[in-house]
């Protein structure tokens, strides 16, 4: 399995997804009951806002954790395999980083940290892109 992720194969993206659904799926087994109290944050609040209306809200919120969590994942992957921090480029610190962000438990539902750790991670891969750029 491990060396599936070792090549930089597109259809690879399909399984990653796979993976972290899987990863995912005891949460849509056993949704948690968010109450609207728990909510303090002001992020927080306009997303329960958003979402909340909805009777799925849960299943919602786990989508856009799911989805976060994949994206970044294929972010850290292009940012190893771009400036070549890894000797062959391919999807394995992508498939690291799923498996370790199932462990931290704002990674597994839609916070703010999730959020603004998707952000970091955009702002760190244009800072270093801004530093190869010539005038």
């Amino acid at each position: 399995m491990l060396r599936l992720f070792r090549n930089n194969n597109p259809l690879l993206l399909v399984v990653s997804l796979l993976y972290v659904v899987i990863l995912r799926l005891v949460i849509f087994i056993y949704p948690e009951n968010t109450d609207s109290t728990v909510w303090v944050n002001p992020l927080s609040e306009l997303i329960n806002r958003i979402t909340g209306f909805s009777l799925y809200q849960e299943y919602i919120n786990d989508t856009l954790s799911i989805l976060l969590v994949f994206s970044s994942g294929l972010m850290l992957s292009y940012l190893i395999n771009q400036y070549r921090l890894i000797d062959r480029a391919g999807y394995m610190p992508a498939l690291i980083f799923f498996l370790s962000a199932s462990f931290i438990n704002e990674f597994c539902e839609f916070t703010p940290a999730l959020c603004g750790f998707y952000f970091l991670q955009f702002a760190f891969i244009t800072i270093v892109g801004m530093y190869k750029t010539q005038k």
